[in-house]
């Protein structure tokens, strides 16, 4: 089921990018948006496949890759400051959401990604 829900995801990215492409040269501003927004979409969804294949205390990579690089890469690439806090948004429900069953173990990450909230968003507006 992860399978096709990635490839949804690749469709729809694939077709929005297409249609950007076709589009009129003079609406660039708005296909850049769109752009931003989809990638932030799509990490957002590579970040629920990162949840689904988790399997426990011993899968570090899969935790850092989500919980830590994507936003980074975001507030780095982000320039619409809305789009970014509704990711940021989005992120960290997805993180509660991950350690809610297991809070003992899930704090230091839970914590960690509340602290990166300020400097992420200082980040994006620089």
């Amino acid at each position: 089921v992860p399978g096709v829900y990635l490839m949804c995801c690749a469709s729809f990215c694939g077709i929005t990018m297409w249609r950007q492409v076709r589009g009129d040269p003079d609406d660039l501003e708005v296909r850049v948006d769109l752009g931003e927004k989809v990638c932030l979409m799509a990490r957002t969804c590579m970040h629920c496949i990162c949840i689904a294949y988790d399997g426990g205390e011993d899968h570090l990579f899969l935790k850092l890759l989500p919980m830590w690089l994507y936003p980074l890469a975001s507030a780095k690439e982000c320039k619409s400051p809305s789009a970014f806090k509704f990711y940021l948004g989005c992120h960290n429900f997805l993180v509660l959401l991950r350690f809610s069953d297991n809070l003992r173990s899930g704090l230091p990450f839970l914590v960690t990604t509340l602290f990166m909230n300020k400097i992420l968003l200082d980040w994006s507006q620089a």
